[in-house]
């Protein structure tokens, strides 16, 4: 074999060794974005999720003081009663707005 020849031989060896590093390397990055791509998915369900719990937790309530004489209310939504519960602008109990809506 002539020197040409070794060149071409090793020339197409490095490419196909670089050729299979470059595959490892790109096999290796995939499994890294799959994992990160999962985590991503599971933060966001999670935030999802969150979202929901908060809006549940937002939600407001209405409600309205109603006498029961002798300077005592009770709210329309618990029926807790409080004396002088006329001055709260929410239910110390379950937390309605007492906006009479």
């Amino acid at each position: 074999m002539n020197d040409e020849m070794e060149i071409e031989v090793l020339t197409q060896c490095f490419s196909h060794v670089e050729l299979a590093r470059i595959y490892i390397v790109s096999l290796k990055e995939r499994d890294r974005l799959v994992e990160e791509l999962k985590q991503c998915k599971a933060d966001l369900q999670a935030a999802i999720a969150g979202q929901e719990t908060l809006q549940k937790a937002c939600t407001v309530k209405h409600g309205r003081w109603k006498g029961m004489g002798m300077g005592d209310y009770y709210c329309s939504l618990c029926n807790r009663t409080y004396g002088g519960g006329n001055g709260f602008k929410f239910c110390p109990n379950c937390g309605a707005r007492m906006d009479g809506e």
